[in-house]
């Protein structure tokens, strides 16, 4: 009664390390928010990107998510004049994984003033 034991490897996911050089454009309050896939997936494909901006001096913070082959992630609703930094997640089937480093500091503007120097003539 000698039978075959079959062994099965199984791999377990890790969260993906950071995303890579992370930097922010600033736009009409807005701010898009442009990086590089994590060096380490944690052995399970990406899934998505979630871009979070913080603002040091009393701007509305926000976040915004990507899908698993992005790039950049805009980032709206932010307090035009305020200054930000941004940061991104990387998310794989284990979960979110390790926060990037912060982006440069960025200001959303406001065009209002702009359009009424154009219109106003």
């Amino acid at each position: 009664a000698g039978g075959t034991v079959q062994s099965t490897t199984v791999t377990l996911s890790t969260p993906a390390s950071a995303p890579t050089d992370v930097s922010a454009i600033a736009g009409f309050g807005s701010i898009t928010v442009k990086f590089g896939a994590p060096t380490n997936n944690g052995g399970s494909s990406i899934t998505g990107y979630t871009a979070t901006c913080t603002s040091s001096n009393g701007g509305m913070s926000n976040a915004n998510t990507g899908g698993a082959g992005v790039t950049l992630v805009p980032v709206g609703r932010l307090t035009n004049g305020k200054s930000y930094t941004c940061s991104v997640t990387a998310s794989n089937a284990a979960g979110t994984g390790t926060v990037s480093a912060a982006s440069n500091a960025v200001m959303p503007f406001d065009l209002s003033p702009v359009l009424h120097l154009l219109l106003d003539d």
